[in-house]
């Protein structure tokens, strides 16, 4: 089962249709359905906590540009702030600091999930 790491504890509840961004196709060819792990990752000393397990509820790749327009109000990160026009702006300041030289051309690939109640 493959594993999909975060450094941020906070809203990873995966529910409602939310999604999570990453850099590059490396997750473009999840299947619906497929089950992967959450964990978390601390940044200082790379150990990896699983947190739970989720599965695969839809998977979306392209230029960033467009990715924001379309999936930002479904992010994890901003989807408090509900389907606002602010959405994808906050959504590029996170995706900066987690991604230094970050151009709105680069490929990404929004991944939908479910969060696994309970997990073994």
């Amino acid at each position: 089962m493959r594993r999909m790491l975060f450094t941020n504890p906070d809203n990873l509840d995966f529910t409602e249709g939310q999604n999570t961004f990453r850099k590059g196709d490396k997750w473009s060819d999840l299947e619906i359905d497929e089950r992967i792990e959450l964990a978390l990752v601390d940044p200082n000393t790379n150990v990896e906590t699983l947190i739970g397990e989720a599965k695969v509820a839809g998977v979306v790749k392209g230029k960033l540009i467009g990715l924001l327009g379309r999936h930002a109000h479904s992010n994890h990160e901003t989807f408090s702030m509900g389907p606002t026009a602010y959405a994808d702006d906050a959504l590029l300041k996170i995706l900066k600091r987690c991604y230094p030289g970050l151009s709105t051309e680069d490929v990404f690939t929004a991944v939908y999930l479910d969060r696994t109640p309970d997990f073994s």
